[in-house]
């Protein structure tokens, strides 16, 4: 008999087999998902490195600001006010990336949750399927006992009724 076929009626498809491929076609496309989802923050972490090199190469072009400021004292208010200047939009620019990331990461992690939630409910009702097939497959053989010790009876109840019957027909012969 055919593993994806049913115990009871080999005539049929099992279903429990038909749930769990549909449960690991849930899984692999799960997996797609949650690459796409790391790659997708892999990415963003990439922005934020190359935004966060850039930012210390500007920082490094600064303290060399800060020593030709300390030899020109003329120039050092208006050099003072460009780096704040700059520094508060590099940090707004940060938070509004950072805000964005956070909530796409949000919606991922809800994406997520909405796909685990429906698996976790199918791995419960491939257990309980797999609970009903052990029970299946023992009814099936408590049954075939049945009706071989009632056949056996029968055939025991046919011999010596036929025995009685040979017995009284030949005392009239």
């Amino acid at each position: 008999m055919p593993d994806d076929k049913c115990i009871l009626d080999p005539e049929r498809d099992c279903l429990g087999l038909q749930k769990a491929k549909d449960v690991a076609s849930d899984v692999k496309e799960l997996d797609r998902k949650l690459s796409d989802f790391r790659q997708a923050v892999s990415e963003t972490n990439s922005r934020f490195g190359a935004r966060i090199g850039k930012l210390e190469a500007r920082e490094e072009v600064r303290e060399e600001q800060y020593k030709h400021i300390q030899e020109k004292m003329t120039d050092l208010a208006h050099d003072v006010a460009e780096f704040q200047r700059e520094q508060k939009g590099s940090i707004a620019e940060l938070r509004k990336e950072h805000k964005e990331s956070m909530e796409e990461l949000k919606r991922g992690n809800k994406e997520i949750l909405d796909l685990v939630a429906p698996l976790r409910q199918k791995s419960d009702n491939v257990e309980k399927l797999e609970k009903d097939v052990e029970e299946l497959k023992g009814k099936s053989g408590k049954t075939w006992e049945e009706i071989k010790s009632k056949a056996l009876g029968w055939g025991v109840a046919l011999i010596l009724a036929i025995l009685a019957a040979a017995l009284g027909l030949s005392r009239f012969l």
